[in-house]
């Protein structure tokens, strides 16, 4: 039965990973005469009663009749992020006398309208996602957040061709919105220190409800700034993260790929708020241990902290920018990643968090 569940279990993830436009899978494990159904998001897992399909043949029809009524939708397809599954799906040629299925649309652009978005003040009436440019590793897991960042133009009024990045991510239900999350901040920094704004990732629109995508103000990695630039940048990216930590705002997963330079401002900004914590909220039960591991404290890689039982306090955010300082530094030159043994964050584990202290305690 174990060998059954995982190979459900692998064909779903699959099915999420293989287009940012899936967000959830639904799949019927039938083991002799006994059915079940499985649900898979990005949240957990849902499994139903089983049931005979001899037995219980009554009950067989109506789950048969309810997965016949079901839309793209219920099936998991986000339409404005799938048009090949809507194609392959609903085009007429599917029911023509040759019954052969139309084949998925594949495109490097794809268009979308933003009428129904929260529009930030840019103004936009259109964004093209630039399907071939996917500037963050591909998610490949049935856990986490799907996140994938690309590159797209966005289109105001008649003019066309404004840089930007898109993010699609799956968060927590429970959880606020980064968006809105972003909104509160900016407004923090408005009222307590104006300067910080240029430091936060300017968000162009997003969504809530149906499509899980917002557009940000396109930005260059910090890596690819050199000597002082890449210092003050740097130490403009930690002076913005305390100023948050003051205000009640915990960032909670500062790393390499969160640090980001702006090239108009000529400044750092950090990034990615789907993990922040606002302190006059209620915790989401799990969101107080995150972090990426490889530039985790020490002493957060231990099981107390795992357990939930030590508590994280400003330092360890420091201690995780010395970190990424000390990594940049002995793996990057004239903005060129070098090849010397300094383990790689694709190296270092990203899940077993005492391997990643006794690593980083050897090169320490």
């Amino acid at each position: 039965m174990t060998s059954y569940r995982s190979r459900c279990a692998s064909y779903a993830m699959e099915m999420l990973s293989h287009c940012l436009g899936v967000h959830h899978a639904i799949h019927l494990l039938l083991v002799d005469d006994k059915l079940w159904v499985w649900y898979y998001d990005r949240q957990g897992i849902i499994q139903s009663d089983g049931i005979s399909i001899v037995a219980d043949l009554s009950r067989f029809l109506v789950i048969l009749f309810a997965f016949q009524r079901f839309t793209l939708e219920d099936f998991g397809v986000i339409r404005s992020l799938n048009p090949g599954a809507v194609a392959a799906h609903e085009h007429p040629a599917s029911h023509s006398k040759t019954k052969q299925a139309a084949k998925p649309i594949k495109k490097a652009n794809l268009p979308l309208r933003l009428d129904n978005y929260y529009d930030a003040g840019r103004r936009l009436k259109e964004v093209t996602l630039k399907l071939d440019e996917v500037l963050s590793p591909s998610p490949h897991c049935l856990a986490g957040r799907g996140t994938a960042v690309l590159a797209a133009d966005g289109k105001q009024g008649n003019r066309k061709g404004l840089p930007m990045v898109c993010k699609i991510y799956y968060p927590e239900v429970k959880r606020s919105h980064e968006g809105t999350t972003l909104r509160i901040i900016h407004e923090i920094a408005k009222i307590n220190g104006k300067e910080m704004t240029k430091h936060l990732p300017e968000l162009y629109f997003m969504e809530i409800c149906h499509n899980p995508l917002q557009g940000f103000k396109k930005l260059e990695k910090i890596t690819n700034v050199k000597g002082g630039d890449f210092v003050k940048a740097w130490l403009e990216v930690v002076t913005c993260h305390s100023f948050l930590w003051k205000n009640y705002v915990e960032h909670g997963d500062p790393s390499l790929n969160n640090a980001m330079y702006d090239p108009s401002l000529k400044c750092g900004v950090l990034t990615d708020f789907d993990l922040s914590l606002l302190q006059w909220e209620p915790r989401v039960l799990g969101d107080d241990r995150t972090g990426t591991i490889p530039f985790m404290a020490l002493d957060l890689l231990s099981q107390a902290y795992w357990e939930g039982t030590l508590k994280r306090y400003y330092h360890h955010e420091l201690e995780s920018f010395i970190w990424i300082l000390l990594y940049t530094f002995l793996l990057y030159e004239d903005a060129e990643r070098q090849r010397i043994r300094m383990p790689t964050t694709g190296e270092l584990p990203d899940t077993t968090y005492v391997d990643t202290q006794a690593g980083y305690r050897i090169y320490r």
